[in-house]
């Protein structure tokens, strides 16, 4: 099974070509929309588009509170394998869990990696 995704994709006569995404063929996603990621569709669907995702290798997923943006390098790999659903996996559980800590006042961070990287 495969998942859909925005290509834009124009047949004219027998020529046919496909545009890869970019942020001037490609319309942002509403913050809204980015805010509740709970699904591997609407998650995969947020990677894939171009305004979400950040230059660097440093990080591969980026979080600023409940939004997150990808290394621009694996927001292509998820265009070229549409099956590919570990990322799309790990944003959904990243953010459910997110969501937890803000509703019980905690910050969304993740203290626990951050302090056990250091030592």
């Amino acid at each position: 099974m495969t998942l859909p995704f925005p290509l834009i994709d124009e047949t004219i006569g027998e020529k046919h070509t496909e545009q890869f995404p970019t942020k001037q063929n490609t319309q942002p996603l509403p913050e809204k929309f980015g805010r509740n990621l709970d699904t591997l569709e609407k998650a995969r669907q947020w990677l894939i588009n171009p305004h979400n995702w950040h230059g660097g290798s440093l990080f591969i997923l980026k979080w600023d509170g409940l939004l997150c943006t990808v290394m621009k390098e694996h927001g292509i790999k998820l265009i070229k394998n549409p099956a590919d659903l570990g990322l799309p996996w790990c944003v959904v559980q990243a953010q459910i869990k997110r969501k937890n800590k803000s509703d019980k006042g905690e910050s969304m961070d993740d203290l626990e990696l951050q302090q056990s990287g250091e030592e």
